[in-house]
C-alpha cells in the first residue's frame, strides 16, 4: 500500500473544490442598462449576439505607433472563442479595443 503525504491530500482537495465551483457557476447579475436607455431599445434587442470586426486599427494615444493594424474577424452568436498568441502579439489590445 502506498502512503500519500499531507501535501498530496491538500492538492487533491483543492482540485476537487475547483471542479465543484466550475460545475456550479454563479448566476450572472442582471443587466445594469439605465431605464431611459432600455426605453429606446427595440423589444427584440439584441436579436443576434454576433461580433464582426473589419480592418481594426488601434493606437494607445495620438503619435504612438499602431498596436493593431488591419485586424478582421467574425464571431457568431453562441460561439466560444479563445484568443492565443505570443507575448506582445496584441491579445489584450483586441479586448481593450472591443470595450472602448
Amino acid at each position: 500500500m502506498t502512503r500519500v503525504g499531507p501535501c498530496c491530500v491538500r492538492v487533491c482537495v483543492c482540485v476537487c473544490v475547483c471542479v465543484i465551483q466550475y460545475l456550479r457557476p454563479e448566476p450572472e447579475a442582471a443587466p445594469d442598462t439605465p431605464p431611459e436607455v432600455m426605453k429606446l431599445l427595440p423589444s427584440t434587442w439584441p436579436s443576434k449576439g454576433s461580433i464582426h470586426v473589419m480592418d481594426l486599427t488601434m493606437r494607445y494615444r495620438p503619435g504612438l505607433p499602431l498596436v493593431l493594424n488591419g485586424v478582421t474577424f467574425a464571431i457568431d452568436g453562441g460561439e466560444k472563442v479563445g484568443l492565443v498568441g505570443r507575448t506582445g502579439s496584441g491579445k489584450s489590445s483586441i479586448f481593450l479595443a472591443l470595450f472602448r
